[in-house]
């Protein structure tokens, strides 16, 4: 091997210790990037010659390829809803213009917000891609951008009360019928309940219970400024109907006999049905969940009404499964859709495209898209971020392997250099 060639072999480790430099120093830089994947120069060696019975000379080394790693990031909470983390396999799908270029790219980094037109896009602008519900609210299979902007809900008239309550089976009959006028003293028992018209205005109802020779009854009370017709002060009936129980205080039968109600300014006759439970006769139940009449205080134990006022958006969630819920000021909540994890068979042949995004290539295979928790993907976790997964001390570590190795050419450079010297005074 000639002196020139040593000189090329110290100048080769110049040159790929250098670049292996310049990793560690993009690595380090982008410590605090969210959803940023470490790379590391790999390097190999290269030959000069092979001389029949010597052996192959070196030519030194050069940086065969930069390798991106993908460990897992450390997540962290967020204060906001709408960024999300991955904890395991797999990328987020984002879809938009990046450089000029159009199509669908793959990122770990899940700040996320709504843009104006109410998308769910990520830093750069690009639509986070996944999957929304149907007409009847159940999560779709076809990918499509994902469109949050749902800040209102709009109201709806209460159709169905059920009540889950006790009736003391020892109460005494009172003396008198039930009077709308006198109610308290014609009944044995009362709960208040909150009813919503058409509008999502609500109706203060008190339901009353009296017990009578065969069971019990039932009546709905309001005043009667809350109904069209009716008279401020007065009361007015606008559900009435009887319970009976067995010998052991189970629900038998159920009767409604009448549930419609014309409120002030909404759409008339809302029917309005009250449920007391799985009666044995009436619904061929058990005469258990719902309404019982033990010899025990009477107490309302339950209560549902599927009626709601009018809503805005105060905060959205997503769960492990990547299920987006937008949740409401008036309690009420809505799957909005659920976002998409891709996978790939060979995640270290995606293509770095800068803003920690990666575009797919023959290498990495064709991006494997779907739901969370399944097919090896990850899950997600919401008001969350995952850091870079750079290792700092190890990063250091390296740098000073590096240098050495940087240095250690330089003096391959050198001392060539001094034999080449050394070699031009022979003829002095």
């Amino acid at each position: 091997m000639t002196l020139t060639n040593t000189l090329y072999t110290g100048l080769q480790g110049l040159s790929s210790n250098g670049d292996a430099i310049a990793v560690i120093g993009d690595n380090i830089s982008n410590m605090n990037t969210v959803g940023f994947r470490q790379s590391r120069a790999v390097f190999e060696a290269t030959l000069s010659r092979s001389i029949v019975g010597v052996g192959e000379i070196g030519a030194g080394s050069r940086v065969a390829k930069i390798e991106k790693v993908f460990t897992q990031g450390a997540i962290v909470a967020s204060p906001r809803s709408t960024d999300m983390a991955i904890s395991g396999r797999g990328f987020f799908v984002v879809a938009g213009r990046h450089e000029g270029q159009d199509g669908s790219f793959y990122t770990r980094a899940g700040e996320f917000s709504l843009n104006e037109n109410g998308y769910l896009v990520n830093s750069q602008g690009l639509i986070v891609q996944g999957y929304q519900p149907d007409s009847n609210g159940n999560i779709t299979a076809t990918l499509d951008d994902l469109y949050l902007d749902s800040p209102i809900i709009e109201p709806k008239a209460t159709s169905n009360l059920f009540m889950g309550l006790n009736l003391n089976a020892d109460a005494e009959i009172p003396a008198d019928p039930f009077d709308k006028d006198n109610p308290v003293e014609t009944s044995n028992f009362s709960t208040s309940v909150s009813m919503y018209d058409s509008r999502g205005d609500a109706h203060d109802v008190t339901v009353y219970f009296n017990k009578t020779a065969t069971g019990w009854d039932w009546h709905a009370v309001t005043d009667g400024a809350e109904v069209n017709g009716g008279t401020e002060g007065v009361n007015e009936i606008i559900a009435d109907g009887s319970l009976t129980f067995t010998g052991d205080g189970l629900l038998d039968t159920e009767v409604t006999n009448s549930n419609s109600v014309d409120w002030d300014g909404a759409t008339a006759s809302q029917t309005i049905d009250f449920d007391f439970g799985d009666s044995i006769t009436t619904d061929g139940g058990t005469g258990v969940n719902g309404a019982t009449s033990y010899a025990t205080e009477s107490s309302l134990n339950k209560l549902e009404n599927d009626g709601y006022p009018t809503g805005t958006r105060t905060d959205v969630e997503v769960d492990h499964e990547g299920i987006i819920t937008i949740l409401y000021s008036n309690g009420e909540s809505r799957q909005m859709g659920q976002v998409a994890v891709a996978d790939f068979r060979n995640e270290v042949g995606l293509q770095r495209i800068g803003s920690t995004m990666f575009a797919a290539t023959p290498e990495s295979g064709d991006a494997q898209i779907g739901y969370a928790r399944t097919g090896g993907r990850g899950s997600v976790k919401g008001a969350a971020l995952e850091n870079s997964n750079v290792d700092l001390s190890s990063e250091f570590v390296t740098m000073i392997t590096s240098q050495r190795a940087y240095q250690a050419s330089t003096k391959t450079i050198t001392t060539a250099d001094e034999m080449t010297v050394e070699t031009l005074n022979i003829k002095r």
